[in-house]
């Protein structure tokens, strides 16, 4: 499953690196040598513009770059660590605001039974899938659902893609 930040926090430091080398770029000619006033102006205010929209571009990407490694690590984590469940019955949810290329954002909402039999309801956050579907008919999806041992509240689900599912049609 693929967070919907990944791709945006790569964009982001890319984006903030230009803006801020244009910046780097228009304090560098600051160096006062024989301008006017008015170009002094024009090249003070470009860079403003640009070198903070590099520090914003940059700020943005650098957030969602500890964003993903702080999911990665706690994915890792249970992945090691917790109790593993399969789910049985999934919904997804998808979320038509945000949308990345040809891909859904949705969320998934999974029932699974305990080690004590009991049924749990677990959400999970956002990732993207294919908008399109796969040739064959509609696709299947599985879920796992890794729980902490000591804490049933810290878990992670895994959305796994089984195929396409086949209909029967009965054309009489």
């Amino acid at each position: 499953m693929k967070s919907p930040f990944q791709p945006f926090a790569k964009l982001a430091i890319i984006l903030g690196g230009i803006f801020t080398g244009a910046g780097i770029i228009f304090a560098v000619s600051l160096i006062p040598h024989d301008k006017s006033e008015d170009a002094y102006e024009t090249i003070f205010s470009l860079f403003l513009v640009f070198g903070v929209m590099g520090v914003l571009w940059l700020g943005l990407g650098i957030g969602f770059m500890l964003h993903n490694r702080k999911a990665n690590a706690k994915r890792d984590r249970l992945k090691a660590e917790g109790a593993r469940f399969h789910a049985e019955e999934i919904r997804l949810i998808p979320n038509y605001h945000i949308r990345y290329g040809a891909h859904l954002t949705v969320r998934a909402e999974c029932t699974y039974r305990d080690a004590s039999g009991q049924m749990c309801l677990v959400r999970s956050g956002s990732f993207l899938l294919p908008a399109y579907p796969q040739p064959g008919g509609k696709t299947a999806y599985t879920a796992e659902v890794y729980v902490n041992r000591n804490d049933p509240k810290d878990y992670y689900i895994e959305v796994h893609e089984t195929g396409s599912m086949s209909y029967d049609r009965d054309y009489r």
